[in-house]
């Protein structure tokens, strides 16, 4: 039998010679079997990286003729984690059929986290437009959600971070939605300086000659420790005159001032004038006066006497 599978009859005789005589024709059977062939399948083991992968493999049979076209291998994987693949060899009327499994394994892929270096900004602005890391694969970009923290404290658009010398350290986890990547993670960093300190003080109402500062005009407002040049109680001549505030740094401000002009009007003296009545007696009189201003005791302002009306002649 040169080929096929099956049994068969195999007749031997011998004819006889000089030596010999003929023999009697003897007969046997034969059967032929299948063949195992020689099959080898392997697996994959990688990255998720976007492509179907399931097995792969060949088969040989009798003197190395190759039957790989009578494999069957399926299904294929995309995702993680992979799964386990089917293949079965035909081995049709000369080599017995043949299956098996093996595993595809998908990992999940790394990610790229790109967050460019960061502005300084001023005490007061909020980090809305800073906290904007952009998690890619293969560079393009992958949905999720990102979580910002400041050392252990979360952070968010509406932060504001108080000033210092120093950067503040910023880092970001990237958890993403779709299971074929991994969760991942960046860092930045950011400068928040101090801010220019405004003080809010208006031109306060004019005041009487007399009238110590008080509260009532040295009321500006600022985040820093305020002093006032005149300071409080102090009485000013009249007139205009420029009032100063210095607003000392603090840890989120510098140091800053301002100025405001006070008008402070005359003040009304108190003036006495003294008059009399006389009995002629041929000697000249006069009357008398004084005035006194503000403050206990109160100032001696001078004066002076006009007489008004027509003095008598001397007799």
């Amino acid at each position: 039998m040169g080929s096929g599978v099956g049994t068969g009859v195999v007749k031997y005789n011998q004819a006889g010679d000089n030596n010999f005589n003929a023999a009697p024709e003897v007969s046997t059977s034969v059967a032929a079997l299948k063949a195992d062939a020689t099959i080898s399948i392997t697996g994959f083991s990688g990255v998720y990286d976007g492509m179907a992968h399931t097995g792969d493999g060949t088969a040989k049979g009798v003197n190395n003729a190759n039957l790989t076209s009578s494999l069957t291998i399926g299904p294929s994987f995309v995702n993680y984690p992979g799964g386990t693949v089917n293949w079965f060899f035909a081995g049709g009327d000369n080599y017995n059929d043949t299956s098996g499994t093996v595993l595809v394994d998908i990992s999940k892929a790394p990610l790229n986290i790109n967050w460019e270096a960061l502005t300084a900004i001023t005490y007061g602005t909020t980090l809305s437009g800073k906290l904007n890391a952009i998690a890619k694969f293969n560079g393009t970009e992958v949905t999720g959600t990102y979580l910002y923290k400041q050392g252990t404290i979360t952070v968010t658009p509406a932060t504001i971070l108080n000033a210092q010398p120093k950067p503040y350290n910023l880092s970001v986890e990237f958890t993403p939605s779709n299971s074929n990547y991994t969760f991942t993670s960046g860092t930045n960093s950011i400068v928040v300086q101090k801010a220019n300190q405004i003080i809010s003080w208006s031109d306060p109402d004019p005041i009487v000659y007399g009238t110590a500062l008080s509260a009532v005009q040295l009321n500006a407002t600022a985040a820093g420790t305020l002093s006032y040049t005149p300071d409080l109680g102090t009485i000013l001549d009249g007139g205009q005159h420029s009032l100063s505030v210095s607003a000392a740094e603090t840890s989120n401000y510098n140091a800053s001032s301002a100025s405001v002009t006070l008008t402070v009007a005359p003040a009304e003296a108190t003036v006495i004038a003294i008059g009399g009545t006389f009995t002629y007696d041929g000697h000249e009189h006069a009357g008398s006066g004084s005035a006194t201003g503000i403050g206990s005791p109160a100032d001696e302002l001078p004066v002076t006497l006009h007489y008004t009306g027509t003095p008598m002649a001397k007799r």
